[in-house]
């Protein structure tokens, strides 16, 4: 089963902590999901998840992403890449570059 979830880029500049909160905690609903993509449509931000069989232990954060050009966007991905996280999508709010980030929750 997939299920949409959606949230204003207005969301994530009032507090994207509480919007990382949302989707961790959709998917770690019964049954569990994981998320499977990050799609920007104006304004509004669309995060598919997928049902998963158990959950994967892993933890979603929304985060800036300061990359503007081609080289740093390599080297940012990569920077959180060797920090444990790996890249779901990047998105626009209001002229700045944001992230989706998932990161193995070590508890998990």
């Amino acid at each position: 089963m997939i299920k949409i979830i959606k949230f204003s880029v207005d969301d994530v500049l009032f507090d994207s902590e509480a919007v990382s909160d949302a989707v961790n905690k959709a998917c770690s609903r019964n049954p569990p999901a994981k998320v499977a993509g990050l799609c920007q449509v104006g304004e509004t931000l669309m995060i598919p998840l997928e049902e998963v069989k158990e959950d994967l232990g892993l933890n979603y954060v929304i985060a800036p992403f300061p990359a503007v050009n081609d080289d740093e966007f390599a080297g940012e991905i990569k920077s959180r890449y060797y920090a444990g996280f790996s890249t779901i999508g990047v998105f626009s709010v209001a002229d700045k570059k944001w992230a989706l980030y998932s990161k193995e929750n070590k508890s998990a």
